[in-house]
């Protein structure tokens, strides 16, 4: 089987999408022959590392007021045309040349964006099937009417789609009418990455962080979906009664301004650390010596967390994981089995889950070593490939 692979998110980047194409592809190269072509920049050393081949290109951007005429409304608007213009025939010459030099039996849109409406477009056109991969925010993120009615155009014209989690799933088939069939084909996890680090290194790597003691994790991106703010209030209810505990932080985004200031704002301000970004080894540590992980994500109007996999990066860890009961969270926590679900932004109910897991660290170790069991037997790409694979078998004429 033959397939090409169209994104704007792949490895060199960090984070899930990125991790979950290179999971899918890496444990598939012995049945598929693969082709990447990414306009995210790397390395000849870097893609020599792949498993798979790559080809990196580049699509030019609009950037605003650099091009004469920008500075008037009407002369502006007339760049932006021809700049689309280009754009969507640069789509077409993209599909064209994979077309001729690949002759791929299908392409996989790894993510919709905007510039994959042009490629689907293009597939359309071309008469060649393509796969759509929906994560989820991009499913929900408000976009111009033209570009809204594209998107869904591309999700019906798709041979099939996969969805990272259930709720995603039933986005993708309301977006589409189920003009096409949507399979879930949830993240996977590679244990063997998820190493254990040494007692001294770890000391090391805490003490270079600014972190003594125990302590409860918070990792992601920050920003407001993610609802590390509401950590921050919950913990400065609970802080008096476990005096022994601090609250880490680790990440960036651009919620992490306001984050800070409700840390800064807190009567136990010096027990609340932010890290800012890590390494992948800092990452480890963080996992792998926390009191338990938590992610209180909050509904928000165009936007959702579509699975949240680094849920299952702690449990490899053997760590009970706290996550908002929303989005396609409840895929990656089973709740009372491998973690606990709370009713989020409300406050209540995540103090008592974060209080719970203080106060009963038996419980908190038994969810942590079930995520773990769970993670191994339903959440490696190995496992999760066969998904895709018998989705192409039973939808794709190949």
């Amino acid at each position: 089987m033959n397939i090409t692979v169209l994104t704007t998110d792949s490895a060199p980047l960090l984070g899930g999408i990125a991790d979950y194409l290179h999971g899918l592809m890496s444990s598939t190269v012995g049945e598929i022959q693969w082709d990447l072509r990414t306009t995210v920049s790397g390395s000849p050393e870097f893609d020599q590392s792949l498993s798979y081949p790559v080809h990196r290109f580049s699509i030019a951007p609009r950037n605003l007021g650099q091009h004469f005429g920008d500075e008037f409304v009407l002369f502006r608007k007339f760049n932006t045309l021809l700049w689309l213009a280009a754009k969507r025939r640069r789509s077409h010459a993209v599909v064209k040349e994979i077309i001729e030099e690949n002759n791929p039996d299908v392409i996989l849109i790894a993510r919709w964006t905007r510039d994959a409406h042009g490629w689907c477009r293009a597939c359309r056109e071309f008469g060649i099937p393509y796969i759509i991969i929906a994560y989820g925010l991009e499913m929900v993120r408000p976009l111009s009417v033209s570009l809204s009615s594209g998107r869904k155009n591309d999700l019906a014209g798709a041979a099939l789609v996969f969805a990272d989690s259930r709720r995603v799933a039933e986005i993708v088939r309301d977006m589409s009418n189920s003009a096409s069939p949507v399979l879930v084909m949830n993240p996977g996890v590679d244990l063997d990455r998820m190493g254990v680090v040494s007692a001294e290194s770890a000391t090391d790597e805490l003490k270079n962080m600014g972190i003594d003691g125990k302590f409860i994790l918070c990792l992601g991106r920050v920003v407001y979906r993610k609802g590390f703010d509401l950590a921050v209030k919950v913990f400065d209810l609970l802080a008096e009664n476990h005096p022994d505990i601090s609250l880490v932080i680790a990440g960036e985004g651009e919620y992490s301004r306001k984050v800070m200031i409700s840390a800064e704002k807190s009567q136990f301000s010096e027990r609340i650390i932010m890290t800012g970004r890590v390494s992948d080894m800092q990452r480890k540590v963080l996992f792998q010596e926390c009191e338990f992980y938590v992610m209180p994500n909050r509904p928000v109007k165009g936007d959702i967390e579509g699975f949240g996999i680094v849920f299952l990066q702690a449990n490899c860890y053997g760590k009970a994981v706290i996550g908002g009961n929303n989005g396609g969270v409840p895929d990656a926590i089973l709740h009372e089995k491998t973690g606990l679900l709370t009713d989020t932004p409300v406050i209540e109910p995540l103090s008592q889950a974060m209080t719970r897991l203080l106060d009963d660290s038996d419980f908190a170790d038994a969810l942590g070593a079930a995520g773990r069991a769970r993670v191994a037997k339903e959440f490696q790409w190995k496992t999760l490939s066969r998904i895709f694979i018998r989705g192409i078998e039973k939808y794709v004429d190949v």
